[in-house]
C-alpha cells in the first residue's frame, strides 16, 4: 500500500508541474504598433504576473493549481484588455495591442477633482492603511543588476532572492527610520565580468583618504547600499511620515485612465529632486511611483561623497491584489559621476530591476540574508 500512496504522491507532483505554463507576451500601441515598457500583465487578482521590458516583452509561468482564467493586460494611458487563458498558446509570443485613452486633463482637474494636487496627496496617506498593504509579506523575487562604465557594459549578474517587507505596521516608533526591508540569497542565475572602477581605484584616482580603514567591500552595487533601502525609504517618506508642505511645489501632470479607472498623476517638485505618483481617483489606491534625485543641486564635503551618492532614478510599480497596493516592480537606475577639480575622469551607471514573481510565506535562512558585503564575496 505505501509504494502505491508514494506513486500517486509522484504523479500528483508531476502532473502539477506539467499544468504550469509558460506565457510570452508582446505588448504594443495599436495604433503605431510600437512596444510598450512597463505595460502590467496580470492574471486575475493576484500577485502572478509581469511587467514589460522596453522592448515591449515580458514572460511569467503560471503555478500549476492556479484558478483564475483571465490575463489582464494595461498600461498607463491605455485601455486594459482582458484575455481567456484558453486563447493564449505557449509556443509562440503572445501579441498583445492596447487603445490609447482619450480623457484629457481638463476634463478632471476641476470639476471631478475638487482638489488642490496637495489635497489630493494627503487624502491618499490619510487612506494608506486602507489601500496599501501594512501587514508583513514575503515573496520570491528576480533581481537583475547591469554596470555601464564610459559606455560599456562591464558587470551583470542575475539572481532570485527572497525579500521580506515588514510593512507598516512595524515601522512605528523607534523604528520608523530604519529599513523596513530584508532579502535572502536562494540562488545566482549568471555572474559575469569585473568592475573597472571598484571603490578603492575610485578612492585613488581622487586622492581620497579614507577617515578610517578602508571599507570592507570594494564592489558597487544598488543591491545593498541603495535598492532594499530606498525602497523602504521612498514608501516611509511617502506615507508615513510626509514631510512635503502645502506651500512646496505641487502640481497635476496628468490624468489618464488604466481600463476601466481614472488616475491621478501628481508631482513634487523641488531643486534637485522630483516625485511623482500615480493615484486612483476612485479609491487613492497607489499604482505607481516615480522619483528623481539629482546630484547636481547638492553640496557635497569632497568629490568621493559626490560619486558614492551619484542621481538615481527610480520607479515602483504595484499590483493591486484585494484591494490592496502591493509590491510588483521596483527599477533604479544610479548615476556616478567620477570627476576631481570640475574634471571628468569616468562615469558609472547601474541599471538595477527587481521584480516580485510570487508571493509566500516561507522565510529562508538567516544565514543566507544578503548584506554589504554580498558582492564581494562572489568575486572572491
Amino acid at each position: 500500500m505505501k509504494p502505491f500512496f508514494i506513486f500517486l504522491c509522484a504523479m500528483y507532483l508531476i502532473a502539477d508541474e506539467i499544468s504550469a505554463q509558460t506565457y510570452s507576451f508582446l505588448v504594443k500601441n495599436l495604433n503605431e504598433k510600437k512596444a510598450l515598457e512597463y505595460a502590467h500583465i496580470q492574471l486575475g487578482n493576484s500577485h502572478f504576473g509581469a511587467v514589460t521590458e522596453i522592448n515591449g516583452y515580458a514572460n511569467f509561468t503560471l503555478p500549476g493549481n492556479q484558478k483564475d482564467s483571465i490575463i489582464y493586460v494595461s498600461h498607463i494611458g491605455y485601455g486594459k484588455v482582458s484575455i481567456d487563458l484558453r486563447h493564449l498558446e505557449t509556443s509562440k509570443v503572445n501579441e498583445v495591442f492596447l487603445q490609447v485613452s482619450d480623457l484629457e486633463i481638463a476634463e478632471f482637474s476641476i470639476v471631478d477633482l475638487d482638489l488642490s494636487p496637495y489635497e489630493f496627496y494627503s487624502r491618499a496617506v490619510n487612506l494608506v492603511n486602507d489601500t496599501f498593504y501594512s501587514k508583513n509579506y514575503s515573496g520570491l523575487c528576480e533581481y537583475e543588476e547591469r554596470v555601464m562604465e564610459d559606455g560599456r557594459e562591464t558587470f551583470s549578474y542575475n539572481m532570485d532572492i527572497v525579500l521580506v517587507s515588514n510593512g507598516f505596521s512595524a515601522a512605528k516608533g523607534k523604528n520608523i527610520y530604519i529599513s523596513n526591508d530584508d532579502a535572502y540569497f536562494v540562488e545566482m542565475n549568471y555572474f559575469k565580468g569585473a568592475q573597472h572602477y571598484t571603490l578603492l581605484k575610485v578612492a585613488e584616482m581622487l586622492d581620497y583618504r579614507f577617515k578610517y580603514d578602508p571599507p570592507k567591500f570594494d564592489q558597487d552595487n544598488n543591491l545593498t547600499l541603495f535598492f532594499l533601502e530606498y525602497k523602504s525609504s521612498i514608501e516611509r517618506q511617502t506615507f508615513l511620515i510626509p514631510n512635503l508642505k502645502d506651500g512646496d511645489q505641487w502640481y497635476f501632470e496628468d490624468i489618464l485612465e488604466i481600463g476601466d479607472e481614472s488616475y491621478a498623476k501628481v508631482t513634487y517638485s523641488k531643486t534637485g529632486s522630483k516625485a511623482s505618483f500615480l493615484i486612483s481617483i476612485k479609491d487613492y489606491s497607489i499604482h505607481t511611483i516615480w522619483f528623481n534625485i539629482s546630484d547636481s543641486d547638492r553640496n557635497f564635503q569632497n568629490d568621493m561623497e559626490r560619486y558614492t551618492h551619484g542621481s538615481l532614478n527610480g520607479r515602483i510599480d504595484y499590483f493591486k491584489v484585494d484591494g490592496k497596493s502591493k509590491l510588483k516592480q521596483f527599477e533604479l537606475i544610479s548615476h556616478r559621476h567620477i570627476s576631481k577639480d570640475g574634471i571628468q575622469l569616468g562615469e558609472k551607471r547601474i541599471f538595477s530591476t527587481l521584480t516580485m514573481k510570487n508571493l509566500y510565506q516561507r522565510i529562508p535562512k538567516r544565514r543566507d540574508k544578503i548584506d554589504l558585503y554580498f558582492i564581494d564575496k562572489f568575486y572572491k
